[in-house]
C-alpha cells in the first residue's frame, strides 16, 4: 500500500482526528486550535486562562511569542522537560 492510500485511510477511519490549520492562512480558527488542544491531551496538563489542568503552565497567561518561529523554539525546547514529566508522572506520550 503506498504512504498516500495510508494516509488517506486513516483519515477516513479515524473521525476523531484533530487536522491542524494551514501555517499561513489568512484565517484562524480558534476553535480548531481548541480542538487539538483537547485531542492531543494537551489539557490534562496544561490550562488556558485557569481551565484545564495545574501539572503544567498555563499557555494563556505566558508572554505570547512574537512570531510563529518563537512558538516553534519555545515548543521545541518544551519537548524534553516535557517527556520527563509525563514518564514522571506515568502519562503516555500522545
Amino acid at each position: 500500500m503506498s504512504l498516500t492510500r495510508l494516509v488517506a485511510c486513516l483519515v477516513v477511519l479515524l473521525p476523531g482526528f484533530a487536522f491542524a490549520q494551514p501555517l499561513f492562512s489568512p484565517t484562524q480558527d480558534p476553535l480548531a486550535g481548541s480542538r487539538v488542544f483537547g485531542t492531543k491531551g494537551c489539557v490534562k496538563c496544561h490550562s488556558i486562562n485557569g481551565v484545564g489542568g495545574t501539572v503544567g503552565p498555563d499557555l494563556g497567561r505566558i508572554p505570547r511569542p512574537r512570531s510563529f518561529y518563537d512558538l516553534a523554539t519555545g515548543l521545541w525546547n518544551h519537548a524534553p522537560r516535557m517527556a520527563g514529566r509525563m514518564a514522571q508522572l506515568g502519562i503516555p506520550r500522545p
